[in-house]
Protein backbone atom coordinates (compact mmCIF):
# COMPACT_ATOMS: atom_id res chain seq x y z
CA UNK A 1 0.00 0.00 0.00
CA UNK A 2 0.91 3.69 -0.42
CA UNK A 3 2.26 5.20 2.66
CA UNK A 4 2.69 8.69 3.58
CA UNK A 5 0.38 9.05 6.53
CA UNK A 6 1.02 7.51 9.99
CA UNK A 7 -1.40 4.80 9.82
CA UNK A 8 -0.28 1.23 9.96
CA UNK A 9 -0.01 -0.78 7.07
CA UNK A 10 -1.61 -4.23 7.72
CA UNK A 11 -0.57 -7.11 5.64
CA UNK A 12 -2.67 -10.50 6.51
CA UNK A 13 -1.14 -13.72 5.32
CA UNK A 14 -2.85 -16.49 4.22
CA UNK A 15 -2.22 -20.05 3.52
CA UNK A 16 0.40 -20.96 6.25
CA UNK A 17 0.79 -19.42 10.03
CA UNK A 18 3.55 -16.58 10.04
CA UNK A 19 4.91 -18.36 12.85
CA UNK A 20 5.71 -21.71 10.76
CA UNK A 21 9.71 -21.33 11.22
CA UNK A 22 10.04 -21.90 7.56
CA UNK A 23 9.69 -18.72 6.57
CA UNK A 24 10.31 -14.94 7.19
CA UNK A 25 8.94 -12.09 6.01
CA UNK A 26 9.87 -9.09 4.02
CA UNK A 27 8.53 -5.21 4.20
CA UNK A 28 9.53 -3.70 0.76
CA UNK A 29 9.56 -0.34 -0.49
CA UNK A 30 9.71 1.43 -3.56
CA UNK A 31 9.66 5.25 -3.60
CA UNK A 32 8.44 6.76 -7.24
CA UNK A 33 11.31 6.61 -9.43
CA UNK A 34 13.47 4.62 -7.30
CA UNK A 35 14.84 1.16 -6.66
CA UNK A 36 12.98 -1.70 -4.52
CA UNK A 37 14.60 -0.94 -0.63
CA UNK A 38 15.27 -4.07 2.07
CA UNK A 39 13.02 -2.08 4.97
CA UNK A 40 11.70 -4.74 7.55
CA UNK A 41 13.19 -8.77 7.92
CA UNK A 42 10.52 -10.52 10.51
CA UNK A 43 10.84 -13.95 12.00
CA UNK A 44 7.87 -13.89 14.39
CA UNK A 45 8.33 -17.85 15.02
CA UNK A 46 11.22 -16.14 16.92
CA UNK A 47 10.09 -13.08 17.90
CA UNK A 48 12.65 -11.15 16.04
CA UNK A 49 13.16 -8.71 13.55
CA UNK A 50 15.88 -6.80 11.47
CA UNK A 51 15.16 -3.46 10.54
CA UNK A 52 17.82 -2.00 7.85
CA UNK A 53 19.61 0.49 8.84
CA UNK A 54 18.58 3.18 7.12
CA UNK A 55 15.05 2.76 8.39
CA UNK A 56 16.10 1.94 12.01
CA UNK A 57 14.66 5.48 13.41
CA UNK A 58 11.76 5.80 10.85
CA UNK A 59 9.69 2.39 11.11
CA UNK A 60 8.03 0.00 13.42
CA UNK A 61 6.94 -2.97 12.64
CA UNK A 62 4.94 -5.84 14.52
CA UNK A 63 2.92 -9.00 14.24
CA UNK A 64 -0.18 -9.82 15.43
CA UNK A 65 0.21 -13.55 15.78
CA UNK A 66 -3.77 -13.85 16.64
CA UNK A 67 -4.54 -12.42 13.33
CA UNK A 68 -1.85 -13.87 11.05
CA UNK A 69 -0.81 -10.32 10.17
CA UNK A 70 2.41 -8.01 10.05
CA UNK A 71 2.02 -4.00 10.43
CA UNK A 72 4.67 -1.48 9.41
CA UNK A 73 4.23 2.23 10.45
CA UNK A 74 6.28 5.06 9.70
CA UNK A 75 7.26 7.42 12.41
CA UNK A 76 6.96 10.81 11.86
CA UNK A 77 6.47 10.24 8.35
CA UNK A 78 7.43 13.26 5.58
CA UNK A 79 6.55 13.61 1.73
CA UNK A 80 9.89 12.22 1.41
CA UNK A 81 8.66 8.77 2.78
CA UNK A 82 6.00 8.30 0.57
CA UNK A 83 6.18 4.79 -0.87
CA UNK A 84 4.71 1.81 -2.48
CA UNK A 85 5.51 -0.84 0.45
CA UNK A 86 5.13 -4.30 0.08
CA UNK A 87 4.79 -7.36 2.15
CA UNK A 88 5.99 -11.13 1.40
Amino acid sequence: GKSSDSSPLPCHISGVPITDSSYAWVWIGQTPGRELQHIVLQYPFAGLQRIASSFQTRVTSSADLSRNQLSLEVLSPSAADTATNFCS
